[in-house]
């Protein structure tokens, strides 16, 4: 019995053991992810686009890389919304892996308390841990930032660079100058000095409409960084930032350089193209015969000037048949046939081999072409000047 009491005593301790263990993993694999803080405002402006940011402990902060995380919003409005978050330095993230994992989103157009509901888990796992904040949303000041345009009226202010409006929903809206965060930057990235100048209350510190002048002319390109940063019923609000890029008429050599290259290669390549098809085309050739069969014209010796040896190197022009006395007709040349077309200036009646022809038609051997009473034969080759046609007359063939 003493036996049985000790194996029962140790059975109980090890499943005592057993339970202990099974509730440590569980609770390392829920304890090992811990949401700190939503470092980005909880109160954001209705109907932008604004960084949502989320800063996240781990028990082993270097095992953040593998970790997912979605942010799930459900507005007032009834929308629900899905983003990823990422701390990779991009897509809004400021510092890639400094534990805080951020994403934009378009916020809804409805005011008032929404849901934000972060889900943390591990990338290769269906498990996940959600954490509920509240998001507000309320109509904001909107910040508009305007450069690189004519003012006109104002030439008086030296080295003016911007303009800034403050305006909520349409309306415009007063700020101080101390409301507003700017900075400029030249074309090396060095932060310049920058005064503000009311536009419409001259000399007052308040206005929503504001200049920016430097302290020096800037002669480069400069960048103007701006938003609102300020106090706003109560509460602190920053603007998302505004940016400016101002270029002075600068070309990239690199760019155009390329471009031009790109440009000349595909003239080249057409050029080649095009050349390679005027080698291809055939010149004039074969024969002109009276309606006795006498040698009129060899095509090939027909004298042509340069631009017309080049620009109709496979056709004969009705202009340079008028002397042969066949005006109105233009000839074009292929390895085997000769096509025969009339001219608009052609009123007669042309008959191929007997018949009739009013657009094209094609020689392919000897051919007699008649018309206004006048016959003549047309032979491809020099070798069909031993064949003669023998089964028309001139009378048929008028």
């Amino acid at each position: 019995m003493k036996y049985l009491k000790n194996i029962l005593i140790f059975a109980v301790f090890m499943l005592s053991l057993n339970f202990l263990f099974i509730e440590e993993i569980k609770a390392d694999s829920g304890g090992d992810l811990t949401v700190v803080e939503m470092v980005s405002p909880k109160i954001i402006p209705g109907s932008t686009i604004v960084p949502i940011e989320i800063k996240i402990d781990a028990k082993e902060n270097s095992m953040t890389e593998f970790m997912k995380v979605q942010l799930e919003m459900r507005w007032n409005s009834g929308v629900v919304q899905y983003y990823d978050m990422a701390d990779n330095g991009e897509g809004g993230d400021k510092v890639s892996g400094d534990r805080i994992f951020t994403t934009l989103i378009s916020v809804d157009s409805s005011l008032g308390e929404n849901k934000a509901i972060v889900n943390i888990g591990w990338q290769n796992s269906s498990i996940s841990y959600p954490v509920e904040f509240v998001i507000t949303t309320q109509q904001f000041p909107t910040l508009f930032l305007i450069s690189d345009v004519e003012f006109i009226g104002y030439e008086n202010l030296e080295n003016l660079v911007g303009f800034i409006k403050t305006e909520i929903n349409g309306t415009p809206f007063e700020v101080t100058k101390e409301d507003i965060n700017v900075s400029l930057y030249d074309s090396k990235g060095n932060l310049v000095d920058i005064s503000l100048t009311a536009k419409n209350r001259v000399g007052h510190n308040q206005d929503y409409e504001f200049f920016i002048t430097s302290s020096k002319y800037i002669e480069d390109d400069f960048r103007i960084d701006s938003n609102l940063q300020m106090d706003f019923f109560g509460k602190y609000y920053e603007s998302p930032m505004q940016q400016v890029s101002v270029y002075k008429g600068k070309t990239n050599t690199n760019i155009v350089l390329g471009f031009m290259l790109a440009f000349s290669a595909i003239i080249a390549g057409f050029l080649i193209y095009m050349l390679k098809v005027w080698k291809g085309l055939s010149r004039p050739h074969g024969f002109l015969l009276n309606s006795d069969r006498d040698f009129v014209v060899d095509f090939s010796a027909i004298k042509r000037n340069l631009i017309m040896k080049v620009m109709y190197k496979n056709k004969l022009l009705s202009r340079e048949l008028k002397k042969y006395g066949l005006e109105g007709l233009n000839f074009q040349f292929y390895g085997s046939h000769i096509i025969v077309s009339v001219t608009d200036k052609m009123q007669s009646t042309i008959r191929l081999n007997s018949r009739p022809i009013s657009e094209s038609s094609i020689i392919q051997n000897e051919s007699s072409i008649g018309f206004d009473g006048k016959l003549f034969f047309v032979n491809c080759s020099e070798e069909q000047l031993g064949f003669p046609v023998q089964s028309l007359t001139a009378s048929e063939a008028v």
